[in-house]
């Protein structure tokens, strides 16, 4: 009979120890690779939301506006994980801050709300849309139709565009486009006589070699005198530096600020930095849309939109009454309707 002695006991404690040791070894591994993914996504992020902030190098920085909700996402499943999976509460307190931070910067920005005009005030309704290559120009037609703006701004009416440019000059017979000669996808289009219009492009704008844009000066009987409204398509973000001297051109076009109106395809976010700037200095509010106005769609894939990169931008003596988004028409961005008048 075998007998059983304490060294022998703590020999079988030790070997059953090793054994469970070297079954949970994957676990263990396991378990430091997801912190040590989860902490990563957690920095990533956080510098991706905070980029935008930074002035060393803030044309660059800018484009993590971009990224924005991608990363708000990541900072939070990445901060729940480790709120679940980790023993340290000085963790779990990080990743709840963690998630704080994400929800503050997705948070919406300041924008004028919509808001009732004074009695009597006339409204401005103006229409904005991209018309990038739509299969028909029936859609945009009809919306426009059934909108009825004053005042149209379109981008991309390129020369294909011919069947909608002739339905808008027969309903808009006061039109111009960023070229004063030449060609110019970036138009106007109003029902009153303009007192002035004002081409802004000069060279080629069709190939990002100058800004592509038209302001129109307009009489009212308002006590803050004419309006002037602009349908601006900037260039995309890179390469680094372009919109800023674009907008720099667009500045120096402004003769009235607090009377202005700037609709367009911007190509940036509305949190981006380049644009908050020039608002501020202009004393312009950005509205917000809806939602996002681009894409709608990436290559055969219909998409509910990611960015807001399609603006409109008020002076101070403008209330903003309504805004809506149109419908899919066909191009890859969505178009808006707004309501304006002018503050007594």
């Amino acid at each position: 009979m075998r007998r059983f002695s304490p060294v022998w006991f703590h020999r079988k404690i030790i070997e059953l120890h090793e054994e469970a040791s070297v079954r949970s070894q994957p676990r263990r591994v396991k378990a430091r690779n997801g912190h040590k993914i989860a902490w990563a996504g957690l920095c990533a992020a956080t510098l991706l939301l905070i980029a935008p902030g930074g002035t060393a190098y803030g044309a660059a920085l800018d484009l993590a506006s971009l990224v924005r909700k991608p990363a708000a996402l990541i900072l939070i499943l990445s901060s729940l994980w480790i709120v679940v999976k980790s023993r340290l509460w000085s963790s779990r307190l990080a990743a709840l801050f963690a998630v704080a931070f994400a929800g503050w910067a997705i948070a919406p920005g300041a924008s004028p709300p919509p808001g009732e005009c004074a009695a009597g005030a006339p409204i401005l309704r103006i229409a904005w849309i991209n018309a990038m290559h739509p299969p028909s120009a029936d859609p945009i037609a009809s919306w426009i139709a059934d909108e009825m703006p004053q005042v149209v701004g379109i981008a991309e009416l390129d020369a294909s565009s011919h069947e909608l440019r002739k339905v808008l000059t027969r309903r808009y017979p006061h039109w111009a486009s960023c070229l004063p000669n030449g060609r110019c996808s970036t138009l106007l289009y109003a029902r009153q006589h303009p007192s002035a219009i004002w081409p802004l492009a000069r060279r080629d704008p069709e190939n990002r070699k100058s800004l592509s844009a038209v302001q129109m000066h307009v009489r009212s009987d308002s006590p803050n005198g004419e309006y002037h409204i602009f349908a601006v398509h900037l260039s995309r973000a890179l390469p680094l530096g372009r919109q800023a001297q674009e907008l720099a051109k667009l500045e120096a076009a402004m003769i009235d600020p607090a009377n202005t109106v700037i609709m367009g395809d911007l190509n940036m976010a509305p949190t981006m930095r380049i644009l908050g700037d020039f608002a501020a200095r202009n004393g312009l509010q950005i509205v917000k849309t809806e939602g996002p106005t681009w894409p709608l769609r990436i290559g055969t894939w219909g998409t509910p939109g990611l960015w807001q990169i399609d603006h409109l931008l008020i002076g101070q003596n403008w209330k903003l009454k309504s805004i809506r988004l149109s419908p899919d028409l066909g191009s890859d961005h969505c178009g808006y309707v707004a309501d304006l008048c002018r503050k007594r």
